[in-house]
């Protein structure tokens, strides 16, 4: 990540947001309607705890 997306992830967002939940995946490879989405991880974010609480989930295998 560039150094601005770092400043506006670790000290602007507290400011603006609770709680963030980021998902993480990839479509399928296919005819367009018959593509899926296939989730592999999940990155939480508690900012009303002190000090931030993190957790990441591996829902799938990439």
């Amino acid at each position: 990540a560039s150094p601005l997306h770092q400043h506006a992830a670790r000290v602007l967002s507290p400011d603006f947001y609770s709680n963030v939940r980021i998902y993480q995946g990839s479509i399928d490879a296919g005819p367009i309607g018959e593509r899926s989405l296939v989730l592999t991880s999940v990155k939480y974010w508690d900012f009303q705890s002190i000090p931030t609480w993190y957790a990441m989930r591996q829902l799938a295998a990439p």
